[in-house]
């Protein structure tokens, strides 16, 4: 006996609405990003692209640490409005920097925020969270040398040190993380050029840029090199620092200049 159109069309729908669909799916865009990043995947431009369909940035920090990881969980999703808050939390295994490997075993939980776009597809929006990469993907001692002085890869915060080199200011590398406890710089209400624009997540420093003009930074990203942005190009809270007239002594650094672009 042939199926009726109507009773066709009510199957036809009731398949689709139980079949999974990315699109509409936040956990799957948190997943999908999770994998990409323990892959180690936002730690060269070359695999951006893999990062760009999942979250709505378009500019990743050029980042002065990474974080090294051997697990995570990714918590229960729960509505914020038209938003919705994924809770990851990450078993870390260490933490580098430049020339520098932290063997610290500890578990770091963060929040990311999604939102839908135009085409219905979720994304993480929000501040970039620092890249969280596997410790079977990770060479510690390859990342940690591509962090340092002498490496061709230019963080945000080495960035920063080479321009007030160029000013002939004596002031030593600070990392992000740094800069608010650094007895270099002071916190002030309103940026002027050639103050620090730091940008804040979760409570924490995550990225600085050197303030160009009322409008705008210059700004050390990792998928992109120095790109001249809005202050609203990176999300989060951001505060303004300024170098104190009279600076704390410090030791010269040894690292040759670089002219900015």
């Amino acid at each position: 006996m042939p199926c009726h159109p109507r009773v066709f069309a009510f199957i036809f729908l009731a398949l689709l609405i139980c079949l999974p669909a990315r699109a509409a799916d936040p956990l799957a865009t948190v997943r999908e990003f999770c994998r990409i990043d323990g892959a180690g995947h936002r730690l060269s431009p070359s695999t951006w692209p893999k990062i760009a369909p999942l979250v709505g940035w378009e500019i990743d920090p050029a980042w002065d640490r990474i974080l090294v990881i051997n697990g995570y969980e990714i918590g229960t999703p729960r509505r914020d409005g038209e938003e919705v808050l994924v809770e990851i939390t990450y078993k870390i295994t260490s933490e580098i920097r430049a020339d520098r490997i932290s063997r610290q075993k500890r578990q770091e939980s963060i929040t990311l925020r999604l939102a839908r776009d135009p085409s219905d597809a979720w994304h993480i929006i929000g501040a970039a969270p620092v890249p969280h990469v596997f410790d079977s993907f990770a060479d510690a001692k390859a990342i940690a040398a591509l962090l340092g002085e002498n490496s061709s890869y230019e963080s945000a915060s080495r960035m920063i040190h080479q321009f007030f080199q160029e000013d002939g200011r004596d002031i030593p590398f600070t990392p992000v993380r740094s800069i608010p406890s650094s007895p270099h710089f002071d916190e002030v209400s309103t940026a002027q050029k050639g103050d620090l624009a730091l940008y804040y997540a979760n409570g924490e420093p995550y990225h600085v840029g050197w303030v160009e003009s009322e409008t705008h930074i210059l700004s050390a990203t990792m998928n992109a090199g120095r790109q001249l942005l809005p202050f609203a190009a990176f999300g989060g809270t951001v505060r303004y620092f300024r170098v104190r007239r009279d600076p704390a002594p410090s030791t010269p650094s040894t690292q040759p200049a670089r002219r900015r672009p």
